[in-house]
């Protein structure tokens, strides 16, 4: 993976990242299929396109639609998740995380 990617997901991005993680590989319909509130197909489609500018997507193209696949494992994910509310919330300490455990 070429760039870093941007740890920021809104709510309707996670949605998106949880089917795709689920399936390994999905499409636009696919993703439709799977949420169960959703929102226009075009929407859909931007959302992808959007997860792939921040680096968490990527995608082949098979016929007339793509396929969009991610470009971390779940346990990088979940890492790279980690690591980024540990600086945010606790300024990397990782004392401050087991106490605020542990409280």
């Amino acid at each position: 993976m070429s760039k870093r990617t941007s740890e920021h997901l809104s709510r309707r991005e996670r949605q998106i990242m949880d089917i795709v993680y689920r399936l390994g590989t999905a499409s636009v319909s696919e993703v439709l299929k799977a949420l169960s509130d959703p929102p226009s197909y075009s929407t859909v489609r931007a959302l992808l396109g959007v997860l792939v500018e921040k680096g968490h997507l990527s995608f082949v193209r098979r016929g007339r639609a793509y396929s969009y696949m991610p470009t971390l494992s779940p346990a990088k994910a979940r890492q790279s998740v980690l690591k980024h509310a540990l600086r945010t919330f606790f300024n990397g300490s990782v004392e401050g995380v087991v106490v605020t455990l542990l409280d």
